[in-house]
């Protein structure tokens, strides 16, 4: 046996051992990932009025990536308590807001048909839709942290 051999065969068992230890994080992180691809989008539904005729409304968050792309490339208007809710220009996120996320009365209108409808929607219903996009992209996750940090919290206190 050679030199090389002896060597490769001495360091073997750290390596793998080194390999080990780097693979269980992996493992962990990989079903991380996995749980959050899985994880459902929230919907959130509510009624307004468009015209004389009450509607459903629903729509569905996107994922965060979306809304950070969406929002950064709209930017609140100065004194607008609307936009300063969301951080973006509120008029502008509702117009880009992808229509496969929107149903309206069991519909999802086309991108020329969501220009239109949110050029007609009347204030107080702007006012919905804003907190309600608000909640699904921001709410709800901090929320979900708040319960999330104080449960592990607990769990901790509990094993002492």
């Amino acid at each position: 046996m050679t030199i090389q051999q002896l060597l490769d065969q001495a360091t073997e068992p750290d390596q793998r051992a080194a390999e080990a230890v780097e693979e269980a994080p992996r493992s962990r992180l990989s079903a991380l990932i996995a749980c959050a691809r899985e994880q459902r989008m929230e919907s959130v539904p509510f009624e307004m009025a468009f015209g004389e005729t009450v509607v459903e409304v629903v729509l569905t968050e996107v994922r965060g990536f979306e809304w950070c792309d969406l929002t950064a490339t709209a930017p609140p208007r100065p004194g607008n308590t609307e936009d300063v809710r969301i951080g973006a220009n509120t008029d502008t996120v509702l117009a880009r807001f992808p229509v496969d996320r929107i149903v309206i009365d069991g519909e999802h209108p086309t991108a020329e048909e969501w220009v239109q409808v949110v050029a007609l929607i009347a204030a107080p219903f702007r006012s919905d839709i804003v907190a309600a996009l608000w909640w699904i992209h921001w709410g709800r996750h901090v929320q979900q942290l708040k319960a999330a940090t104080a449960a592990k919290n607990e769990k901790e206190a509990s094993d002492g």
